[in-house]
Order: structure tokens, then sequence, then C-alpha cells
């Protein structure tokens, strides 16, 4: 394998807050904590930052909005850590971590910036999550909110429901990825499932949400936050940890089709269409990927992501997470989303960077391509290629 010369950006720096179930500190605390963090893992100061980008949607409908307490976006970070040398601004209005990632990437690129800081802060104020409390139903809510959807998790589940249908598969076929992948965070102190392991018979025995997607199918919410920082290539080698360099990104941008009900096969036409474009702009390919970062805001997107980015053949998906990942492009070493929480792709990009580093928690020998995607095909789904060699 020839990797691609570098592109001209790397990450350079990560850094987590600490995460909680609930937290009674703020938002903006843990977002300025685990900026802090990047900042300083990668050797840099706050003076060295001239960019920042995030995407700043609060993570539930908590009414009023206040920037520091139910999010943190660009105005409040870039003032409380005395960012007077910002040059350069972005807030990404859909997507996750790793669209304002993508967007970093080109502002080094263009030149507009040479350290930027990227973060995703997720909120979880006590109460229930997602209760829905409207006496009416407006707009193309009308259409679904009478009939059961009026929460993500039964519209998330049609999709999951045709998958399993279409090629015959059962969630015992899940079982054991969800199991496995809480192992990954057991021993690891920086999980929120440090000490808990899942056996695959709780996982058969979960109290269902909306079938097929049971309570552990559903990433635990969470109050925290995931920071990196991006520098130009020229910079990046003179850092404290090896560069992870940028050969290929993607952020896909609008759906190619708008429906009030979400379809499998709607997803798998954008998700195809996602790697294709990945892999065109790296100049590499899925057989070339040492470890891999799937999104698993919900278990079934990662069969899924296998699947459209060219992993195995589709409707292979859950055979390739129980024998050929283990091998070949190990997947979610960190745990992802379902084993440290909803932190909204910060798990999948910390660990594509931490493994080309050789600092991962489960470590793969030899990595020197890995893959972070994170978001659903419908709203804003993003990736990366990073390389530890140009």
């Amino acid at each position: 394998m020839t990797l691609p010369r570098g592109r001209g950006a790397a990450v350079v720096g990560t850094g987590w807050s600490d995460v909680a179930r609930h937290s009674a500190s703020p938002l903006g605390a843990h977002v300025v904590q685990a900026c802090r963090r990047a900042v300083e893992d990668c050797g840099l100061t706050m003076a060295d930052i001239d960019g920042v980008a995030t995407y700043p949607n609060p993570s539930r409908p908590v009414g009023t909005t206040v920037d520091g307490i139910d999010v943190a976006g660009v105005n409040y970070v870039a003032a409380t850590l005395g960012l007077t040398n910002l040059g350069w601004a972005c807030s990404v209005t859909q997507g996750t971590v790793i669209g304002a990632l993508v967007e970093a990437v080109n502002a080094v690129l263009a030149g507009a910036a040479r350290h930027v800081l990227v973060w995703r802060g997720m909120l979880n104020p006590p109460g229930r999550f997602g209760r829905v409390a409207r006496e009416t139903a407006e707009g193309d809510d009308q259409f679904t909110r009478p009939y059961g959807l009026g929460h993500n998790v039964p519209v998330f589940a049609l999709p999951y429901a045709r998958y399993l249908w279409k090629y015959g598969r059962s969630r015992t076929d899940m079982a054991e990825f969800v199991s496995r992948n809480r192992e990954r965070v057991v021993d690891d102190p920086e999980s929120v499932f440090h000490g808990r392991s899942l056996p695959v018979d709780e996982y058969l025995r979960a109290r269902m949400i909306a079938t097929p997607l049971s309570l552990y199918d559903c990433d635990m919410p969470v109050t925290g936050c995931g920071a990196v920082v991006v520098s130009a290539t020229d910079r990046a080698r003179d850092l404290r940890h090896r560069p992870a360099h940028v050969a290929g990104r993607v952020s896909l941008g609008l759906p190619a089709h708008r429906s009030v009900v979400m379809q499998y096969e709607h997803l798998a036409e954008s998700g195809r269409r996602l790697g294709a474009l990945l892999w065109a702009d790296a100049g590499l390919g899925p057989a070339d990927v040492d470890q891999a970062n799937l999104y698993d805001g919900f278990s079934f997107y990662v069969p899924f992501w296998a699947e459209w980015l060219g992993f195995c053949k589709e409707g292979e998906g859950l055979d390739h997470l129980a024998d050929g990942a283990r091998d070949r492009a190990p997947v979610n070493t960190n745990g992802g989303a379902l084993g440290r929480g909803r932190l909204h792709g910060t798990p999948q990009l910390i660990e594509a960077v931490r493994q080309l580093q050789g600092r991962a928690f489960h470590q793969v020998d030899g990595a020197r391509v890995t893959v972070a995607q994170a978001g659903d095909p419908l709203h804003g789904a993003a990736a990366v290629v990073l390389t530890n060699e140009v």
C-alpha cells in the first residue's frame, strides 16, 4: 500500500471533559475543560489558536437556550478561553463534530487559520430525556406524531426493522457486538460505563423502546464534551505528538431524499454516496484501513456504515462485526457512543487520532490508516480518513 501525500492539515491534539450521566455544572464548564485539555495535549497555548469550529445545536429541546449553560458556541468559548487571535470561526448548522472538523480542515488548507480548535458538547439536564408534551402537531409532524412517531427512537426504528426483515436477521445477531463493545470500556476510567459490563443475555432481555430498538441499542444521554486541534502540516510536525494527517474528508450536505418517514433505502443510497466521495478524496479504499470508527447513535448504524463504506457487502454488516472486523479493521475500539455515552461523533474522531498516535487505550498494533465517521446520511453525515504518514 502506498499512502497518499499529506493534504496539508492534521489533527494534533485531543481532549475529553469529565463526562457524567447528569451534571450540576453547566455545559460550558465541560466544553472549556475539554478544549483546554486538547490545546495542552499538543503543546500549544491559547494564543496560538486562531480558528474555532463547532456544531452547537442542543442535544435535546430545552426551551430557551443560554450560551454557556445549555449550549457552548464559538462566542462563549472564544470569550471564556480568551482567544484574542481569532481570524476564523464556524458554527455548523447540521451534522456532528466531524462536520465541524471538515470545515476546520478546509480553513487550514485555504490559509484562513493555522491552529483550529474543534469541539462538540452534549447536555443532559435532569429529567426524562425527550419527553413529548405537545398538544398539537404542526407541519410535517401532523403526519407522524399522532401515529406514534413522536420521538427519535420510533422514527429510527423503522429503517432498522426494514433491514432486519430484508436480510432475514434478528436482534440476536446484534447482541454479541453490543456486549463486546461495552467490554472495551469496562476498564477505561474515561468512560461513563467504567466497570459496567453488558452480558449478551442482559442485552436480549432489555426493555424495548421501539421494536426492534431496545434500551441498549440507544446511546445513553450524558453531559460532556470532546475536542481536537487541527493544524497546518508544516506546523504540526513540531508539536508534542505524532500528527494524524487528513488524507480525505467529506461532509454529505443535503440529503438526496425528502420524506417525513425515514426509509432504509433512502439511507443506504445517501450512505453509499458518502463512501464513494470519501475514498475518492482520500485516494485510499476500505482495504487500506487498519482501524475504523463508525457512528453508533443507534447500534444498527455500525453495520449499516460498515456496508455503505465498503468494508463488506450490503446485508453482511452484522457478520462483518462478528468476524472480519476483529482482525482486518477493528471497529469502535474505544466503545463509541454506545460505550461512552451520547457524545455525537467525538468518540469516533478522538479514537481515530489516538490510534495513529499510538496512545489508544486499546491500541491496534501497526495502525497507519484510520477512518472516523459520524452522523446518519439524512442529517449531515461526515467522515475523515486519517494517516500517520505523509
